[in-house]
């Protein structure tokens, strides 16, 4: 997938869909997600073989996918040329000039090559001084005299629903590989993140290779052809249902009494506020899976440079952190590793919203290693050692869906409403604020619960022990 998916964005912005747009897409796919989850958990239960599962996914997650590369662009209203005549007589220096402003967005700001032709049959008087100009190279932009409603056309919902079925088909599928993962791992849980590893590595090169291939198929002032990602795609999915056919997947163990054990696990105020910040970590993660490409694109960055950035956070950044996350864990604890997330999407944010130059964008992915690669290692474990015995499956499935449903879902709708009515340099700025504010938040939380925690447990104790003394004041010894 990582041929294609990381470049959804730009694929949608290619084919005339806009970022509201392209953000209410990416609104519906998390709550399709949150759905999906514990009902093909179910599924896996009833049949027994969570390879068969699998299988099925990928193949309709792949299909989904591909059919995306025959959606055509959608049409749009021809330019109106800029053109102007002038008869000028003078008796001082004047200017010349011809303006006219561009309304419909960032989109549609594009600099264009203006050629400008000045007569040469003019009439000097005195004092008057005419200059010809020719080929000025600058322009504003290129007028439209119309915009096509996006939401009118067979593109946009076609696009939609491939979108909303490959988006939820790979989220299923992490799900139920990562489950699976613990399960074999169960006794060694701090082991996940050197297995989980090896599909980070797989991101960052298929990405990097699929971005430079991208620029490789594109003719010189062209659009970017993003095909050769889908065929890298194409190829590995083939390679990946014949190693399912004989690899052996284990079956984890779902609950047979999803409301009650569901009931246990948030009975705790530990595992509810736990619960929040992954909510929120999955709307902050949300803004960049869905614009951060949009943006460096906007800067003008090339295809090459988008699979390198994603190179940089998959190689350089969540390698290590997968690798020594578990150290982190056991030193420093779940709640902890939560506010560093935090902190690290601090300062990525607020990086991004200085960003002028795209290529800076590599130095700032290496935060990707703490607010993505430590905050996942986190979440999985706290599901695998938290959950009631019985319900590892539906822990995991309820904070991935807060994670990939409801968090990416209001990222996104609040991403593509803040791209278009502030821009990305600003939507960026107020996402570290609410990053930055989160930090202190959760410390606080997780220092009064505690306390609480450690008071309750006194008063318990206390309660014991004046009962047992109570009794032996009551209860005659015994002879």
């Amino acid at each position: 997938m990582a041929g294609v998916s990381p470049f959804m964005p730009v694929i949608a912005k290619g084919l005339g869909i806009n970022a509201a747009a392209f953000g209410l897409v990416y609104t519906v796919i998390p709550f399709c997600v949150f759905l999906s989850k514990p009902f093909f958990g179910y599924l896996t239960d009833y049949f027994q073989n969570i390879k068969a599962i699998v299988f099925l996914l990928v193949f309709f997650t792949a299909s989904s996918f591909v059919s995306i590369l025959i959606i055509p662009q959608v049409a749009t209203t021809p330019s109106d040329p800029l053109s102007t005549d002038y008869n000028l007589s003078c008796s001082e220096e004047e200017a010349l000039s011809r303006y006219k402003e561009c309304y419909g967005g960032n989109d549609f700001l594009k600099t264009q090559s203006c050629p400008f032709n000045a007569s040469s049959r003019v009439t000097v008087s005195d004092n008057c001084t005419v200059t010809k100009l020719n080929n000025i190279e600058s322009c504003l932009c290129d007028e439209s005299p119309s915009l096509p409603n996006i939401y009118s056309t067979y593109q946009f919902w076609v696009f939609s629903v491939l979108a909303v079925v490959s988006g939820t088909g790979s989220a299923t599928v992490y799900c139920l590989t990562d489950t699976a993962c613990y399960e074999v791992v169960k006794d060694h849980p701090g082991l996940y993140g050197r297995q989980r590893v090896w599909a980070t590595i797989s991101w960052g090169v298929i990405t990097s290779l699929a971005g430079f291939l991208n620029d490789l198929a594109t003719p010189p002032n062209a659009e970017t052809n993003y095909s050769p990602g889908f065929y890298i795609m194409l190829t590995l999915v083939i390679i990946d249902l014949l190693l399912l056919l004989k690899i052996q997947l284990a079956k984890p163990e779902f609950s047979l009494s999803i409301c009650r054990d569901v009931g246990k696990i948030f009975a705790s105020p530990e595992t509810v506020i736990f619960a929040i910040g992954v909510y929120i970590v999955g709307a902050l993660t949300s803004l960049i899976w869905s614009y951060e490409f949009w943006y460096l694109e906007d800067l003008g960055a090339s295809s090459t440079l988008l699979g390198l950035a994603v190179g940089v956070q998959c190689l350089v950044a969540e390698i290590p952190m997968f690798f020594f996350s578990g150290w982190f864990i056991k030193h420093l604890g779940y709640f902890y590793c939560l506010s560093a997330s935090f902190a690290a999407f601090t300062v990525r944010f607020l990086l991004y919203s200085f960003l002028k130059n795209p290529w800076l964008v590599l130095p700032v992915e290496v935060t990707q290693g703490f607010s993505y690669a430590l905050f996942y290692a986190s979440m999985t474990g706290y599901a695998s050692t938290h959950a009631p015995p019985g319900t590892e499956a539906t822990m995991m499935g309820i904070l991935g869906g807060l994670f990939e449903g409801l968090g990416v879902a209001t990222g996104s709708f609040l991403g593509g409403i803040g791209f278009n009515k502030l821009g990305g340099r600003h939507t960026f700025l107020a996402a570290a604020v609410v990053s930055f504010v989160c930090v202190p938040v959760l410390l606080t939380a997780r220092f009064l619960l505690r306390k609480c925690t450690v008071s309750s447990t006194e008063d318990e104790k206390r309660s014991i022990d004046a009962t047992t003394q109570k009794r032996y004041d009551v209860e005659p010894p015994h002879t």
